[in-house]
């Protein structure tokens, strides 16, 4: 059931590469960790919460519209995530899976993605193993972090047990995911105009892997400008970001933006001029899941 080392060609055969790696639909702010050097940011939130169900069905109906507006019927997004926080921890869970599952056609393969503290509920692995049996491709995403994922022994055996697949980003033992983890900085200090695009233009991994966070109404270019958002410390510009619920943007300005107008500029984001960069050659990594 382990597959670490998929191409989106395989996901797709004979397909071309999807404009979008991935939707990820920010369900909580709640997380069993505590992290050093959170990608997200979510030790530093100062109200952590769930978001209502009907704000997430409201996220995904908007996102959906948008595709369907940008990229008609193909399958321009290769996945769209589920994910927190911890996203197990969402009482919601199971109805936000199924209200995912709505928009499948346009989402190469649907993702849950854990931390692996908290077994899947019966109702939420039937359910998953039904969408699988089905022919749609809707899978959990684990992060297997030393000490800290005491649980993923048992969500292995579960899923198993269900035929649910899973891919393992593992951060034990040799075989570590992405050689670790980043510090992508903590929101203070101003660098230079120079500085801030050579980052954007060389030393970001969102430039060529386009990931885009989901949460509180937004649409957001990169984890770190989500992640200042989340800490209160960050407010990203109004044309770095699509707002989902402003009438008042037209449509022709969202479809630009969804189709990486703001990479093809070639210009720093807000955020760039205070991030260290993800991803790039010779950046220092740390051990994953520290906690704080």
């Amino acid at each position: 059931m382990i597959n670490n080392n998929y191409t989106k060609t395989q996901l797709i055969p004979n397909a071309t590469k999807p404009i979008i790696d991935a939707f990820t639909f920010f369900i909580t702010t709640k997380c069993t960790l505590k992290c050093k050097r959170c990608l997200m940011s979510f030790p530093y939130c100062p109200n952590p919460k769930h978001t209502p169900k009907n704000q997430v069905f409201a996220e995904m109906q908007k996102v959906s519209e948008l595709c369907f507006a940008a990229f008609g019927e193909r399958q321009a997004v290769l996945h769209a995530d589920i994910i927190g926080g911890e996203p197990l921890l969402h009482p919601d869970i199971l109805e936000i899976a199924k209200e995912l599952y709505k928009y499948r056609t346009q989402f190469v393969e649907l993702r849950i993605v854990t931390n692996s503290t908290i077994v899947p509920k019966n109702d939420l692995c039937e359910f998953i193993k039904s969408v699988n049996d089905s022919g749609v491709r809707f899978i959990f995403l684990l992060d297997h972090y030393p000490k800290v994922s005491t649980k993923y022994s048992e969500i292995i055996d579960k899923l198993d047990s269900y035929g649910i697949p899973y891919r393992v980003d593992n951060y034990v033992g040799d075989d570590i995911h992405f050689n670790g983890w980043v510090d992508i900085g903590n929101y203070e200090g101003k660098k230079e105009y120079k500085d801030a695009k050579e980052l954007f233009c060389s030393r970001c991994v969102y430039k060529t892997f386009i990931c885009l966070p989901i949460w509180n109404g937004k649409i957001y270019p990169c984890a770190y400008t989500f992640g200042g958002e989340i800490r209160g410390t960050f407010t990203a510009e109004p044309e770095e970001c699509i707002d989902l619920f402003d009438e008042s943007i037209p449509i022709e300005n969202r479809i630009k933006w969804i189709k990486l107008s703001w990479i093809d500029a070639n210009e720093p984001l807000s955020g760039c001029y205070s991030c260290n960069g993800v991803g790039w050659e010779g950046q220092k990594r740390f051990a994953a899941a520290e906690q704080s």
